[in-house]
């Protein structure tokens, strides 16, 4: 079962190695979503909020047994992008926080010995 917060990007990661249509059932099977997580999902599919998809009422289809195609819109692949730009902003930042704490023990250690041995 994937984490509650994390449902949108997991969706939007398996959407994106998919060809230009796909089935949201087949992507349900590969990520393994909880019920209340596909509901979540269907819910922001059909209000729009999330993929693209024929407007003639999704949800109730869905649950009919139809399984409609759905794609990923520009909306969605930038998301995505902004998600991926912000984990890489985060690991920037953390190495510049360790090489920064290394730079000031070094100039630490660089005065003492100058203190030390003049």
């Amino acid at each position: 079962m994937v984490p509650k917060d994390d449902i949108y990007i997991h969706i939007l990661e398996a959407a994106f190695k998919e060809d230009h249509k796909f089935k949201l059932r087949k992507l349900f099977e590969e990520v393994k979503f909880d019920e209340d997580q596909e509901f979540l999902i269907l819910l922001s599919v059909d209000q729009g909020n999330l993929f693209g998809k024929d407007p003639s009422g999704f949800k109730a289809r869905y649950d009919k047994g139809y399984d409609d195609d759905v794609w990923l819109t520009v909306e969605d692949r930038f998301r995505l992008l902004e998600y991926v730009e912000l984990k890489e902003a985060r690991e920037s930042s953390r190495n510049a926080t360790y090489f920064a704490g290394a730079a000031l023990i070094l100039s630490f250690v660089s005065t003492m010995y100058s203190i030390c041995f003049s």
